[in-house]
């Protein structure tokens, strides 16, 4: 029997959904008789390297700073414990959204315009920033995910949000606002799965609270026509392979009026009940249990 280590809590605002994420691979590979012990780190640190040399697998779930940086695979490297997700330079470089950003811009992939805030900047710095996207724009901590740490901004009233955002996160992009629909793009093993479409209630944004109320319609395969899809699934597959992601990952993009918008990309996907990538796997007849299984086999 399979001897399988879930790696998952972290300090971060996202612990609870990495608790539900761990839960949800727990329960699936037990079901297939693998013998799964759950790790909250960084309390039990210490016991899973003292018995880390009895498990064939890890499973990642962690999210966000410290964690999905390449911290914890860089130890499972150590310890020559394969594990799911992407390599420890690659999740370096992808936790920081600027960053990747950079790595899109240079060969050409569409990304939305941004300005770098920084812990130093003063009201009036952020104000005068602010102005430049005519007060519309989104505000977002660098290294934060599930719309953590991000502040969308739609009029002039916001800017002490956004200086309160700067101050506890250090680092901030504000990017402009891309008037459009959002989608994302699983990717499984080089390969796209249908494209998740996203419509947030008609009051809100797909910001946290909207990401896991239940409140957001997840519709996949999306409603795209076939030249709108390709296009978007070879955008995504271009993001993915420009980093150098490999077994799996997912990329949210922004259809605006000019077309495909990249966002950000997603190296450790959450996989809850209501999480977007299981959501994509159906769709494409891969059940969850199928899933979690497959990805401990992937090159």
């Amino acid at each position: 029997m399979k001897q399988i280590a879930i790696l998952t809590w972290g300090v971060t605002d996202e612990r609870v959904i990495s608790l539900r994420s761990a839960q949800a691979v727990d329960d699936m590979l037990s079901e297939r008789w693998y013998s799964v012990t759950q790790y909250m780190l960084p309390e039990q640190m210490k016991n899973f390297v003292a018995a880390s040399d009895q498990y064939d697998f890890a499973r990642v779930m962690i999210h966000g700073k410290w964690w999905e940086d390449g911290h914890v695979v860089w130890l499972l490297d150590l310890l020559n414990i394969p594990y799911q997700c992407t390599s420890r330079d690659v999740l370096a470089l992808t936790i920081d959204k600027w960053l990747t950003k950079q790595v899109w811009n240079q060969i050409g992939l569409p990304v939305a315009k941004d300005i770098i805030l920084d812990v130093s900047v003063d009201e009036w710095e952020v104000r005068a920033v602010l102005s430049e996207f005519n007060f519309r724009c989104v505000c977002k901590a660098l290294d934060q995910w599930s719309s953590q740490g991000m502040v969308i901004v739609s009029s002039e009233k916001q800017v002490s949000d956004v200086c309160r955002l700067t101050q506890s996160f250090g680092r901030v992009m504000c990017e402009e606002f891309v008037q459009g629909s959002e989608c994302t793009v699983a990717i499984l093993d080089g390969e796209t799965l249908p494209i998740v479409e996203i419509i947030p209630p008609e009051w809100g944004e797909f910001d946290f609270e909207n990401k896991y109320n239940g409140k957001t319609q997840e519709i996949c395969p999306a409603r795209y026509d076939h030249d709108l899809t390709y296009k978007i699934q070879q955008l995504a597959l271009d993001a993915y392979h420009a980093v150098k992601c490999t077994c799996y990952g997912r990329v949210d993009i922004m259809i605006g009026e000019s077309g495909p918008i990249l966002l950000e990309i997603n190296t450790i996907p959450w996989f809850t009940d209501q999480s977007l990538y299981p959501l994509a796997a159906r769709a494409a007849g891969i059940n969850f249990g199928e899933l979690c299984e497959g990805l401990m086999y992937l090159e």
